[in-house]
């Protein structure tokens, strides 16, 4: 038998067998799958849906609190939010020497609490709070879900924290230079006219309304609106940046009479005098004070910081007289009384101190609510 023969006869047959195999698997093709279709099913229906939430969460959440940012300085709630009389037509910061600084930031928070429940009702969060400039939000994990063509969950945090771009730090500076304006104008009688030269320094602030309306104040006579820029912008309505404008009012009544002026001092017969100032309504009491002390002329302060030595024959007395004890004007008038003549108060004093010949020195101070003004001066007379 021939070997070889044979054996080269079953390698033809195996060759032409493997051809034959290769063109018919060829010509109707091999199904392989492919690698990483469950993958891109999961980037695709749950990975990157779940970023455009996210994206889309802290794009509602940015504009919720520029929204907020934008009402909140001028919005009636904070109005309703200061414990002071609302009586004005913004937010009264003060009245007198009480202050009631709206809770800004806490009305903040409640207004970006109700825009997020409106453009995001399913939104669950259990903690908003701003830091510094960044608005946080805790909020409930959410879970996606795909079952077709393949199964994939997925479970990601749904908290966010953006940038607002502003400072309730600001919002304390702002309050303090308020103050800061009322102690400096409240002692003055014209305190318009100290205002005015308060915002000589102040480029960012100006009297009146934001809207550049004039505010009437009629009811509150010694009060101003005012409308401050902020120094932090943030987008507007119109897509653009912005400052904040705070609105509100400012009360300055004084915290104790104003130190009585232009006093006038004529010499009657003897030893008496008559003593004339402009006379105020609302002045609850009057003290007259006299000296023999010319060390007194020019003095202008509280009367209880002046300090006589008595025993080098000097004196300062006083006579205090309350406004119920103000008689109509006369022509003859009595020593020891009050008189209110035209716009003028007139009282004639007389006292064993005062003798014919020597130099004296007159000033009178105000009374209210158990409050005296300060001298403005010592006249001779």
């Amino acid at each position: 038998m021939n070997h070889k023969g044979a054996v080269f006869h079953w390698v033809i047959f195996g060759l032409l067998l493997a051809l034959g195999t290769f063109f018919f698997f060829f010509q109707i093709g091999i199904q392989v799958p492919v690698k990483g279709n469950w993958q891109l099913h999961f980037l695709n229906e749950v990975y990157f849906k779940a970023e455009e939430d996210l994206l889309r969460t802290e794009q509602i959440l940015r504009w919720a609190g520029w929204e907020a940012l934008s009402d909140v300085f001028q919005s009636s709630s904070m109005t309703q939010a200061t414990t002071c009389s609302p009586v004005v037509p913004y937010p009264l910061w003060n009245k007198g020497e009480q202050w009631c600084l709206p809770p800004a930031k806490e009305v903040f928070i409640q207004k970006v609490t109700k825009l997020i429940h409106q453009d995001m009702p399913q939104y669950e969060f259990s903690e908003l709070n701003l830091r510094g400039k960044t608005l946080v939000v805790k909020a409930k994990p959410a879970v996606l879900v795909s079952k077709d063509p393949y199964f994939a969950r997925y479970s990601y945090d749904t908290s966010a924290s953006v940038d607002i771009g502003y400072d309730f730090v600001e919002y304390g500076q702002i309050t303090s230079e308020a103050q800061q304006l009322v102690q400096q104008c409240s002692s003055a009688r014209d305190f318009e006219s100290c205002v005015q030269q308060f915002l000589l320094t102040k480029s960012h602030w100006k009297s009146g309304a934001c809207s550049g309306e004039e505010s009437l104040l009629s009811a509150q006579p010694r009060a101003q609106s005012f409308c401050v820029e902020s120094l932090s912008s943030v987008f507007g309505s119109s897509g653009q940046l912005v400052p904040l404008r705070y609105q509100f009012s400012l009360d300055f009544t004084s915290a104790q009479p104003f130190a009585v002026q232009k006093v006038a001092v004529h010499k009657l017969e003897l030893t008496n005098y008559e003593i004339t100032f402009p006379f105020e309504p609302s002045v609850e009491e009057f003290t007259l004070y006299f000296t023999n002390y010319n060390g007194l002329v020019g003095y202008q302060g509280s009367a209880s910081d002046i300090i006589i030595l008595s025993g080098a024959g000097n004196f300062l007395d006083k006579v205090s007289w309350k406004q119920e004890a103000v008689l109509p004007c006369a022509s003859q008038k009595e020593a020891g009384k009050a008189y209110h003549c035209d716009t003028q108060m007139s009282y004639i004093l007389t006292s064993p101190l005062l003798v014919d010949g020597e130099d004296y020195f007159f000033a009178v101070t105000s009374i209210h609510n158990g409050k005296e003004s300060f001298i403005e001066q010592f006249v001779p007379g």
